[in-house]
């Protein structure tokens, strides 16, 4: 059942016996029904956003390292899905997953995001689209988070709305500019399936034959520390670059 609210509903009337991705507004009288029961657990999944590292005005990393230095991401998780999860650092790799990127995530500098900015050529802002649906409850609050924090650096994003039943078919990996989840991989595994210059899901168009080479020598390296500071140094340049 593609939209959340329907979810939500059929659950209720009895019809489903199981549904995911609650959405955040339908959270408390869930939890006071009580005929259902609401789990939560900690996993690897992962949302944001995907920007084309190949394709004007995002080939230029000032314009990229803007956007995220425009993010409060303690905020934006606290009004999206009230706390109900983890501070990501711009890799799909939780914190606290073996290989995981250490140290705290970028902290919000809306004068470093103009001055980047400016020096990319956009001195008085630049104008964006955004494109998302409802494929996730809380994918719009997210892009709404994203408009309203990038606003105060002159980052101007308008939201474009896709049916959910068709965001993968006509948005994923077809617009610049987008929503995006990935489920939970070990790190190795989410790196490559989403890095990789051959990856068939490489949907923010990373092409780097140096980090290929980084990501082949950390996966036949046999000391773990070694291993781990390779994998590390993999996402060190995504954060970075990416």
């Amino acid at each position: 059942i593609v939209e959340s609210s329907a979810r939500v509903a059929a659950l209720e009337r009895g019809q489903v016996e199981v549904i995911e991705d609650v959405p955040w507004s339908a959270l408390g009288s869930l939890e006071d029904n009580p005929n259902l029961d609401v789990v939560s657990h900690r996993n690897g999944f992962w949302s944001g956003f995907v920007m084309w590292c190949d394709t004007p005005p995002y080939d230029d990393v000032r314009v990229r390292k803007a956007l995220k230095y425009c993010i409060d991401r303690e905020e934006m998780l606290d009004l999206v899905i009230q706390g109900q999860g983890n501070v990501g650092n711009d890799v799909p790799v939780p914190d606290w997953q073996r290989y995981a990127l250490e140290g705290p995530a970028r902290e919000r500098d809306i004068e470093k995001a103009k001055e980047l900015l400016a020096e990319a050529g956009y001195p008085d802002g630049i104008d964006l689209e955004l494109h998302t649906a409802e494929v996730l409850p809380y994918w719009v609050d997210l892009a709404t988070v994203l408009k309203e924090m990038t606003a105060e650096a002159g980052i101007n994003i308008e939201i474009k709305m896709t049916p959910a039943d068709s965001f993968w078919g006509e948005v994923w990996m077809k617009k610049p500019f987008s929503s995006v989840y990935w489920g939970a991989r070990p790190t190795p595994s989410a790196l490559s399936v989403m890095y990789m210059s051959d990856a068939d899901w490489n949907d923010t168009h990373w092409h780097r034959p140096e980090w290929d080479e980084l990501m082949k020598e950390a996966s036949q390296t046999v000391d773990e520390e070694q291993r781990k500071a390779l994998y590390q140094e993999a996402q060190r340049m995504i954060v970075e670059e990416g």
